[in-house]
């Protein structure tokens, strides 16, 4: 009978001390950065929350404040962009490479171009609204201090025109960097 009762008093101590390690350590479960979005001169701001080992949600904005695109055929000013994403990691810990799904939503102004006798001549311009759909593949490198790198690139394609009559912006690729802290 003592034997059983000393065993018992061990089991549950062992387990308090056990419980107390296990609750003393801090997880991080939130992550915020800043970065660059490319091939136009977009500086992004993100959020991520952390779900469990090998997922997270988040949301991110960009601005521009101009930039134009490598055809010199048009022009933006002013994009501004709210992405909503999920992140899904082949490692744990939420590092390594990832997969990232996202809606993302645009909103700026557009001018157009006409090149003749080697000259640009502005035709107009016109604001725009679009929803996109995109998959992006990344890899998070995660330092011992909570501060990280992210690198990621990816495609995404117009599913609704807010402004149907420009037709702008039917795909876009995408190639971002970041550096920020988990915490």
């Amino acid at each position: 009978m003592k034997q059983i009762n000393l065993f018992t008093v061990f089991f549950l101590f062992t387990i308090v001390i056990y419980s107390q390690k296990k609750s003393g350590k801090k997880i991080n479960k939130h992550e915020i950065s800043f970065g660059f979005v490319t091939p136009i001169s977009n500086i992004k701001l993100s959020y991520d929350y952390l779900l469990d080992a090998n997922s997270s949600i988040g949301t991110s904005m960009s601005y521009s404040p101009k930039y134009k695109l490598f055809s010199k055929k048009s022009s933006h000013k002013n994009e501004l962009s709210l992405k909503f994403n999920y992140k899904y990691y082949l490692l744990k810990n939420n590092k390594g490479l990832y997969f990232k799904s996202e809606i993302s939503y645009y909103n700026g102004i557009a001018y157009r171009y006409n090149y003749q006798n080697r000259a640009y001549t502005e035709l107009g311009s016109y604001q725009y609204q679009n929803l996109h759909l995109g998959l992006n593949i990344g890899y998070k490198y995660v330092f011992k201090n909570n501060f990280f790198i992210d690198a990621n690139v990816g495609l995404s394609t117009k599913i609704i025109d807010f402004n149907p009559s420009h037709n702008y912006m039917p795909n876009k690729q995408i190639f971002s960097f970041s550096i920020g802290k988990r915490f």
